[in-house]
């Protein structure tokens, strides 16, 4: 067969791949072409019509193969370099890629698709160098919103699929995670680090010590993995001083125990489930120490990294009551119903909503500075301190200056005052307090939303002298006399009392 007639059957050939790359018929388009490049070994177009048969089969380093011969036959074979060029583009290869683009531009000018792949590959190759930076800062939120507008033009490239796993474990979207990882997971390149990733994923969905079973098997595989050996220590690491911190509270060693969760939450920033536990159990050992400001911002922050942990939530419900915001506090009790159908929370809303009534009159426990749980003990303490610094026998010169800390329910309230009238009102708010908290059947009526005092709420007459509880404490004689009324004015610096035995009058001594 002589030059001419290969020519002619090498045209066959092609003619035929063209029929068939057009009907989509990939296989049988490279076999053609095939046929055609063995009767015309340096015919450009034959490489370079079997390369965009590669392309098309997503079979890249083929295709680049092709597309190399094709430039080798014709440096000007503009259609090569842009083909190579997308293939280097799935394999993120995007420095190439644009040396490519820009040579076939320089021998094409008026391709308008080369233009137009020039510009998406400079795009992309911006994507994704923001994409690993983001990946760096630990910001996953916006590595994986680059990470989506990358792969709309890159979907299958498998290590990009990799980094998209670790990226949504580490963000919390594990269950996502574990998904694409099951497309992948027969790849060669996915193999070695098979148990690295599904344990990932099992780690961070909170799944602890099945991640430790998986680090440990990728161990056994291939015992020089780094990854499984550094996961498991940081896993096993984190969990020993979980557990440690929680003992040290249990001894109620409670700054132990925070500095213990401090050293704990170091270890592994992207644990979000764990973190949130500790985080969560930090918050009590703040608690215990009554420093609720900084349990509060602890448990949000628990909160914040697994909005499902439904003992967060419990437990800033817990802080809020403390803190005297009822309306937040069942609002997150309900969180925990909805979470968690199983939590009985019904009585604790009712608590609640019984305190969240009494907020909005009279406060006895507010009006003394002790918690709900406070001791008998604590209430008589408080009751004494503020007695001794509020008699009006302390505060009767008009012209001296009153700064005081009334109470505190949502702002801490400052009042100054230079009129002997406010003292005399607060005295009498912390005897009134006193007599309701001291008296058992008084505190729990009041503990269940009754104020004693209030006829209106269902309580009883309100029929106390200020000097009688005081007196109690600190007996009488010498000093000045005060004689105090339910309202009104004071004539002669004292206090009118009315009712059914008229005024009375005590007289009290300061040392």
């Amino acid at each position: 067969m002589d030059i001419e007639e290969d020519k002619v059957k090498a045209e066959e050939f092609k003619n035929k791949g063209n029929e068939q790359f057009k009907k989509k018929e990939y296989a049988s388009a490279i076999e053609s072409y095939t046929n055609a490049i063995s009767y015309g070994k340096n015919e450009a177009s034959y490489y370079g019509n079997r390369a965009a048969c590669y392309l098309a089969m997503e079979k890249y380093q083929l295709c680049i193969n092709d597309c190399n011969k094709a430039m080798e036959i014709d440096p000007n074979f503009a259609k090569a370099y842009r083909r190579k060029a997308l293939c280097q583009i799935q394999l993120l290869q995007f420095e190439d890629a644009l040396l490519n683009i820009r040579k076939g531009i320089q021998i094409d000018g008026k391709d308008e698709l080369l233009k137009q792949d020039l510009q998406d590959c400079e795009r992309l190759k911006r994507q994704y160098e923001r994409f690993l930076k983001y990946m760096e800062q630990n910001s996953f939120n916006d590595a994986m919103s680059e990470l989506n507008q990358i792969t709309q033009k890159i979907p299958k490239n498998v290590s990009l699929l990799v980094k998209k796993v670790m990226c949504l474990a580490m963000k919390g979207s594990t269950e996502q995670a574990r998904q694409i990882l099951i497309t992948i997971q027969n790849q060669d390149e996915v193999k070695n680090d098979l148990y690295y990733l599904q344990g990932i994923c099992e780690l961070y969905n909170g799944k602890t010590d099945k991640a430790k079973v998986l680090f440990r098997s990728g161990m056994q595989f291939d015992p020089d993995n780094k990854k499984c050996r550094e996961a498991l220590k940081k896993a096993q690491k984190v969990e020993e001083l979980k557990e440690k911190g929680n003992e040290a509270i249990k001894g109620n060693n409670y700054d132990e125990s925070i500095k213990i969760y401090d050293e704990a939450l170091q270890i592994d920033p992207n644990n979000r489930k764990l973190n949130s536990v500790i985080l969560s159990n930090r918050a009590l050992a703040y608690v215990k120490k009554k420093e609720y400001k900084k349990a509060l911002e602890d448990v949000n922050k628990s909160i914040e990294l697994d909005e499902s942990y439904f003992r967060a939530y419990l437990r800033r419900a817990d802080i809020k009551m403390k803190m005297g915001d009822f309306d937040s506090a069942i609002f997150d009790y309900q969180k925990v119903k909805e979470l968690d159908a199983s939590q009985n929370v019904d009585q604790l809303i009712k608590e609640a909503k019984i305190q969240a009534k009494q907020a909005k009159k009279k406060d006895y426990y507010k009006i003394l500075g002790v918690e709900r749980d406070s001791s008998d003990k604590e209430i008589t303490k408080a009751y004494r301190k503020l007695a001794l610094r509020w008699h009006p026998d302390k505060n009767q010169d008009n012209k001296v200056r009153l700064n005081f800390k009334l109470l505190k329910i949502q702002n801490q309230i400052l009042i100054f005052s230079n009129k002997k009238e406010e003292a005399d009102k607060i005295f009498r708010d912390i005897n009134e307090a006193y007599q309701v908290l001291s008296d058992p059947e008084k505190k729990r009526m009041f503990d269940q939303g009754v104020d004693p005092n209030d006829q209106e709420s269902g309580g009883m007459h309100a029929d106390f002298n200020p000097n009688d509880i005081f007196k109690m404490f600190f007996g009488g004689g010498g000093g000045s006399s005060f004689d105090f009324g339910g309202a009104g004015g004071f004539p002669g610096g004292g206090f009118s009392q009315g009712g059914r035995n008229g005024s009375q009058s005590f007289t009290f001594r300061f040392g």
